[in-house]
């Protein structure tokens, strides 16, 4: 009965998963956004974080102000020739809200002359 309702639900994600249908995932360089088919309701300023990664394959999650998270899987055989830029920007931290101090300008102490 196990072996069974295991092979079921397999099946009925398969079948799920493809009436979803393959989607285009864009990054601007601060947020994700979904095209193609899979958006149905589309996403558009999401964050994305891995839930699960097996180097060719991947489980993200897109996060929307406002709006239910959304799960996708993303695979290398698809755009192997992007797989790589993909990886490091799901892994890159996003850029600070705030822009950090002048690096370069360097400021003398107050009791300096």
């Amino acid at each position: 009965m196990l072996v069974l309702s295991v092979v079921f639900a397999g099946v009925a994600a398969g079948f799920g998963l493809r009436q979803e249908g393959a989607g285009v995932l864009h990054f601007d360089g601060l947020y994700w956004s979904l095209t193609g088919n899979q958006a149905s309701r589309g996403v558009h300023a999401a964050r994305a974080s891995v839930a699960l990664d097996f180097q060719s394959l991947m489980l993200l999650r897109l996060s929307e102000p406002g709006r239910a998270r959304r799960w996708i899987w993303i695979e290398q055989r698809t755009m192997p020739e992007r797989w790589r830029d993909l990886r490091r920007a799901v892994y890159s931290r996003p850029p600070a809200a705030t822009p950090a101090a002048d690096p370069w300008r360097a400021t003398a102490p107050a009791d300096a002359p």
